[in-house]
């Protein structure tokens, strides 16, 4: 109930969004991506630009039920390679996000540049947007 609850009360703030995107549903994604930023050792602040980045494409109406965890996994992507200063394996972070995500590796890199450039290439962050996360 209290699930269902919460769900109402976001739909009812968000009308714009699709109505198929739950709250439950972000939530999901979003540990997710937490996880695979533990998993790898990423900085916090990298997990955190992540959330941001996904917040603004569902803002923007983007993200829906059936392509969440695809748009959740390029943002981790996007954002640890803007944002991780040290040694970045790629390979590393790609495979864990095709299995954590359930997402094939040739889509999460066709979709990296498409999302890429629906944020208009803006991947630094202000502080005030990424540290209340």
């Amino acid at each position: 109930d209290l699930r269902r609850n919460l769900n109402e009360q976001f739909r009812q703030m968000h009308p714009q969004l699709p109505a198929s995107l739950t709250l439950t549903q972000i939530r999901r994604v979003k540990a997710l991506i937490l996880e695979v930023g533990l998993e790898l050792n990423l900085e916090l602040s990298t997990v955190a630009k992540a959330y941001v980045l996904l917040e603004k494409l569902i803002l923007a109406g983007l993200v829906h039920k059936a392509n969440r965890r695809l748009v959740g996994a390029c943002c981790l992507l996007l954002a640890a390679k803007a944002n991780d200063s040290r040694a970045l394996r790629v390979d590393h972070l790609m495979t864990a996000l095709s299995q954590l995500f359930q997402q094939p590796r040739g889509l999460l890199m066709s979709a990296e540049w498409d999302i890429f450039v629906t944020l208009h290439f803006h991947l630094i962050l202000p502080n005030r947007e990424y540290l209340p996360h």
